[in-house]
This record gives structure tokens, C-alpha cells and sequence, in this order.
């Protein structure tokens, strides 16, 4: 940018699927785009709503009922650049304890009824989105009512579950690494092969300075092709910053494989609609009653821009 430009970024928690931007803003690459680019820590209900306050610029987020119910009353949200997509060879997904299970230790979708499964997001969110999907189609007599959801912040959640004081959680990274040190618990699945992240920009940057967001954009992009490609995590340098970035250790950083950074930055248009069913047998969540099309939800003209060069 020829002068320089703040962008006030807002994010639930610092989750490995928007590594690119913590990894931007320490590598420089934002600097390169003469951004001085601020990082913080807000609630995701509070942060959509600055976000169409323009209050915040960006907000890393996802397919989530806050934004879909936003987006279809007309807010100016949009979701612009994608963050990773999981491997399916992730220990992300649902873990339940050992008890849960029965005799012959084998999983079944029967196992989770009348159980409490711990979530970041109660009954909403894209993992039991998913997880219903596929139980469903497992089990056909299996209820939405079956599930019992109970929200618990992502900093408790390990200890929840390892605790006994629910019997399963719903686990991203990197929460269900104390899972697998404690012995409790197996890792039963269900979790996403999709995407469901994206940095979504409010006013500020979809039509007063466009040039600004390109510009955020761009950064991204190259630090996902420079920093971001194939098994980064067995790169000892490259862990040692994950680890720092995501407070996390070295050694639990190096036992996942890494999740994927698209360098044809695809936005997760599968787990949108995905979502959006789900919310809608749930009852009571989102305020439409037709399902938001791909152009209500993203706006593709920043990666439009990359991908022309």
C-alpha cells in the first residue's frame, strides 16, 4: 500500500486453521503490505457484530448460524479467503471415553444416546453438523434428539472429558492432545473432511478500501505458499512456531500430520450447505427459511484477484 494501513482482525480463539495470519503477522508479511495489522481476542457473537459495525475489518470465523442469520438479513459480511482443510487422517473429530463403548469396544451411533458430549458451540456448529449428517446415515433411526450437546470453552474442554465430567467432546486442535496422553478416550471420527473457516470482512474493507483487503489477502497467500506447504509440522523450526503461536509443545505439534493450506484457495462451499441443513432440523437457530446461496455468503473477488495474477 503506498501509506500505511491498520486492519483491526478479530478471532475466537488462536486455532491452527488461521495459522496463516498469525504467521503473517510474524513472518513479516503483512509489514510487506505496508499493514499494521491488530490481533484480538473476541467472542464470536460480539465480533460478527462489530464486523458489521465496522468496528472490525476482519473477523477469522465460519459456517456458523450468527453469520448466516447476519448475511440473510442483509448485513455486510462476507466471507473472502478460506482457512485450511483438515486430513482425514486427523485426531480431530469426536472422542469419547472408554466407557461409553460397549462390550465389545467397537463404536455405534446407539452408544452417544442419553450421553453428554462437550462442544465449543452447544447444539450449533459445523463438527455436529457433520456428525449428524454421517450418524444419520449410519443409523436412520437415530434422533436428533439422542445428541445432548453441552457448550464448554475450548480452554476446558480437554480437561471436561479426561475428567469424566462429560462422557465425549467434539475436539479440534489442539484440545484433544491431552486426550491422548491421558489414556481415557478413543477418537471415533466424524470429523469434517471439508473446510469450514474463512476471513470475512465487514464495510471497511468490502467497499471503503477494497485495495486495503486485497492487499490482507495477498499476504495470506503468500505465507501459506512460502510457510504453510505439505507436513510443515515435521519442520523443527516450523513446529517450534506453531507451538509458540498456538501455546502449545513441539512435541504434540509433530504427532499431527498438517492440516492443508490450498494454494488455490477453495472457500468451503460444502459445509455451508451442510450447516445450514443441520441448523434447520435443529429448529429455532436461523432466522430464514431458504437456504443462503454461495454468492450471499462469499465474496470471490479477492481470490478471483489472486488466482488471475
Amino acid at each position: 500500500m503506498p501509506q500505511r494501513e491498520k486492519v483491526v482482525v478479530a478471532t475466537s480463539a488462536r486455532l491452527e486453521t488461521f495459522l496463516a495470519m498469525m504467521f503473517a503477522q510474524r513472518h513479516g508479511e503483512f509489514e510487506k503490505e505496508n499493514l499494521e495489522v491488530d490481533i484480538q481476542i473476541v467472542p464470536p457473537n460480539d465480533s460478527t457484530i462489530l464486523l458489521t459495525q465496522g468496528q472490525l475489518d476482519v473477523v477469522a470465523t465460519g459456517t456458523s448460524a450468527v453469520n448466516f442469520n447476519a448475511m440473510a438479513a442483509g448485513a455486510p459480511l462476507r466471507g473472502v479467503f478460506p482457512g485450511s482443510v483438515p486430513l482425514t487422517e486427523s485426531k480431530e473429530g469426536l472422542w469419547v471415553r472408554k466407557e461409553v463403548l460397549g462390550p465389545d469396544g467397537v463404536f455405534q451411533p446407539a452408544d452417544l444416546k442419553g450421553r453428554k458430549i462437550a462442544t465449543l458451540g452447544g447444539n450449533v456448529g459445523v463438527n455436529q453438523a457433520y456428525m449428524w449428517k454421517v450418524l444419520k446415515e449410519q443409523d436412520p433411526g437415530f434422533q436428533l434428539s439422542d445428541l445432548k450437546f453441552e457448550r464448554i470453552a475450548a480452554a476446558d474442554m480437554s480437561t471436561a472429558v479426561t475428567g469424566g465430567a462429560v462422557d465425549g467432546g467434539v475436539m479440534i486442535s489442539p484440545s484433544w492432545e491431552p486426550l491422548v496422553d491421558d489414556g481415557c478416550c478413543v477418537n471415533v471420527g466424524y470429523s469434517p473432511p471439508y473446510g469450514s473457516s474463512f476471513y470475512a470482512f465487514g464495510p471497511t474493507l468490502l467497499d471503503q478500501r477494497p485495495a486495503v483487503g486485497q492487499a490482507f489477502v495477498r499476504a495470506l497467500a503468500r505465507t501459506q505458499q512460502t510457510y504453510l506447504q505439505g507436513n510443515f509440522h515435521t519442520d523443527p523450526q516450523r513446529a517450534a512456531e506453531i507451538a509458540e503461536v498456538l501455546q502449545s509443545t513441539v512435541e504434540r505439534v509433530q504427532r499431527e500430520p498438517a492440516p492443508t493450506f490450498s494454494t488455490d484457495w477453495p472457500m468451503p462451499t460444502e459445509m455451508a450447505g451442510i450447516s445450514q441443513d443441520y441448523l434447520f432440523q435443529v429448529g429455532g437457530i436461523l432466522s430464514y427459511e431458504k437456504p443462503l446461496t454461495n454468492d450471499q455468503i462469499y465474496d470471490m473477488r479477492f481470490v478471483d484477484n489472486l488466482r488471475a495474477g
